[in-house]
């Protein structure tokens, strides 16, 4: 078997910095391969007063959520247009939540189907599904019943991750194959909680064609529309799991995922008050020692930038990455556990069997 089967990441995810215009304004990808999304998560990297957002083609673009809040979905409004380019994202004005001139932003870009949906029976709740099975990925959309049930994914795959919202509003939820109880654990994205266990809200493991919902209103609210964003492992190209921190802040954990990351989120499941989850990318800090680079998903932050003194973040290599860090609660303290979820910018071997050059 080949040691993947994806050899160029940039077709299926990307992380795209920019800066806003103020108005109409393109920006292309900038991965080997041109990529149109269907998923954009957005986030301001030098202004604490603009919202973390998330589009994504099933939905359509002139509809926002935000990762950081619970308030559901926004739209449809002129204002909140981000188009699907077919090389990357555009906007037709300045809504300064991602387009505000001057200010400074990250998107991170997957590829699902090209805005193309199917409906799907494989559970007892009919979705409707777009899926890219290649790179582990699929929009999920349904309408809950207040009933335990199942809902199709659409992947042909076991999801490792899935984040789950109502559109009217509600805490999003998260199963996380790095869970202590990957059926019945779960966290909020946009709560720095500890992690814990709630039989209510999933109440099962994803199988290889659907994941279950059981009877709370955060992720079954009879008549409301739910959506899940579901993530497969892809051997070469993403990986999902858990890590115990060091305190360390010379030899810190290593996290083997065979591929050199492009993209990597971490999140604290063992306290609460310091649980924030962080994004990190290659792009925004192309080189290592990675100092700088930290974004919060459940906050509105600047960007983090960490000293070498008092500790920096992480290395990211040709087949891992290494966090660091001495009293680092986020990513790095003595005996707490993480989960992560990582995705790559090469694999460590191509699928002919060729060695990737180191970071």
């Amino acid at each position: 078997m080949a040691y993947t089967v994806i050899d160029d990441s940039s077709k299926h995810v990307q992380a795209l910095p920019y800066t806003g215009s103020g108005g109409v304004q393109s920006v292309g990808t900038v991965g080997y391969s041109d990529m149109q999304p269907d998923y954009v998560m957005t986030m301001s990297r030098s202004s604490q007063a603009y919202n973390n957002l998330i589009y994504d083609s099933s939905r359509g673009n002139e509809y926002v959520l935000q990762p950081n809040y619970n308030g559901g979905q926004s739209g449809p409004s002129s204002g909140y247009v981000l188009d699907f380019a077919t090389d990357g994202i555009s906007f037709s004005g300045g809504w300064s939540h991602v387009n505000y001139n001057g200010v400074t932003y990250c998107a991170w870009l997957w590829k699902a189907n090209g805005g193309t949906t199917s409906s799907n029976t494989d559970g007892s709740i009919t979705s409707t599904v777009q899926a890219n099975t290649d790179a582990g990925f699929s929009i999920v959309t349904y309408t809950g019943t207040g009933s335990s049930g199942t809902v199709g994914h659409g992947l042909g795959a076991k999801p490792a991750m899935i984040w789950n919202v109502g559109l009217d509003g509600g805490n999003w939820n998260v199963q996380h194959v790095g869970l202590s109880n990957f059926a019945t654990d779960v966290y909020y994205l946009n709560v720095n909680f500890s992690a814990g266990s709630d039989s209510n809200v999933f109440g099962a493991e994803p199988t290889t064609s659907v994941h279950s919902v059981g009877t709370s209103s955060a992720s079954n609210n009879s008549g409301e529309t739910h959506i899940s964003y579901c993530w497969a492992e892809v051997k070469g190209f993403s990986k999902f799991g858990r890590y115990i921190g060091t305190g360390n802040s010379t030899y810190g954990q290593y996290i083997y995922t065979g591929f050199q990351p492009e993209i990597v989120f971490i999140r604290n499941v063992s306290r609460n008050g310091d649980g924030a989850g962080w994004i990190y990318d290659g792009r925004r800090t192309p080189h290592n020692i990675i100092t700088a680079g930290n974004l919060r998903f459940d906050a509105l932050s600047d960007e983090q930038t960490q000293t070498i003194g008092a500790g920096k973040t992480m290395d990211m290599y040709g087949d891992g990455f290494r966090v660091f860090g001495t009293n680092q609660e986020s990513w790095n303290y003595v005996n707490d556990t993480y989960v992560y979820a990582a995705w790559a910018r090469h694999p460590f071997v191509t699928s002919t069997g060729t060695p990737v050059t180191a970071r």
